[in-house]
C-alpha cells in the first residue's frame, strides 16, 4: 500500500515495547509499516523514523 503524506499528518512513532495507544490507532486514518528482511527482529525507533519522516519530506518538498 502506498501512503501519501501531506501537512497537517501527524507521524507518531513509538517503541515496539509500548506502541501507539489504542485511542491513536483508532483515530488514525492509516498505518505504516515498514518491511524489513526475513529474520531480523526489528529497526530501532530512531532508524524507522528517520525513513519515515525522510519520506515524508520527499514527499512535501516535491509537491511544492
Amino acid at each position: 500500500m502506498q501512503i501519501a503524506l501531506f501537512q497537517p499528518d501527524i507521524p507518531q512513532n513509538r517503541r515496539e515495547s509500548a506502541g501507539v495507544p489504542d485511542e491513536v490507532v483508532a483515530a488514525a486514518d492509516a498505518r505504516l509499516v515498514i518491511p524489513i528482511k526475513p529474520g531480523l527482529r526489528s529497526l530501532n525507533v530512531a532508524m524507522a523514523a528517520a525513513m519515515a519522516l525522510g519520506e515524508a519530506l520527499r514527499q512535501t518538498s516535491s509537491a511544492k
